[in-house]
């Protein structure tokens, strides 16, 4: 049985409007990453195979619920060129926790005096969850074992803070992913990506 792709639309539309209203009435702000660098994946199971993508795009979109912690949403595109093949495409949500400072700057006026504090360096470990679609193994340049795969992970990262609003970040990541349509593969996903972060 495969699993149709208007059901990963519909669930990723559910998803949508079960936590992004509900966190952007309780976010203090919001911060815009966006990344480039290496994917590493390599699956087991009924079939197997392995890839390695140097040029993968990753944005992220996240909302502070408080100063030390956001919800993420976040899309991954693992496309090999110049032949312009998906390797591994991901969306899905995630908790980020600051450790050690707040990853918000601060800044206030009050009575002629004007108070700031901006981060210089944030660091962060965090968790996700999501749907990914994978090419499992390819058999030639046409033929392909694609499978639709319910992905969790785990983040680390940190983000040297340029001023108050743009820095740049260097994230890295392992996922875990398990096949649940008609090619049933178990996945381990590795990346290390660098890019900037933007806060509104």
């Amino acid at each position: 049985m495969t699993w149709p792709r208007e059901h990963t639309a519909l669930l990723l539309a559910f998803l949508g409007i079960l936590f992004v209203f509900p966190a952007k009435t309780m976010a203090k702000s919001s911060q815009l990453n966006t990344r480039l660098g290496i994917v590493s994946g390599r699956y087991t199971g009924p079939v197997e195979g392995n890839f390695f993508v140097p040029n993968a795009i990753d944005v992220e979109f996240c909302l502070f619920l408080k100063p030390h912690k956001t919800i993420n949403f976040r899309s991954l595109l693992a496309l090999e060129l110049p032949e312009a093949k998906p390797f591994y495409t991901y969306a899905g949500i995630g908790i980020r926790h600051y450790l050690g400072s707040s990853g918000l700057s601060f800044n206030r006026s009050e009575n002629g005096f004007n108070l700031s504090s901006i981060p210089t360096k944030r660091y962060y470990i965090g968790y996700d969850i999501g749907i990914s679609q994978a090419i499992v193994k390819s058999y030639g340049t046409v033929l392909q074992a694609v499978s639709l795969m319910l992905d969790v992970g785990v983040t680390a990262g940190a983000t040297y803070q340029i001023n108050g609003r743009l820095g740049i970040d260097l994230s890295v990541g392992a996922s875990a992913a398990f096949g649940f349509s008609s090619v049933g593969s178990v996945g381990a996903i590795w990346r290390a990506m660098i890019g900037t972060t933007y806060t509104y």
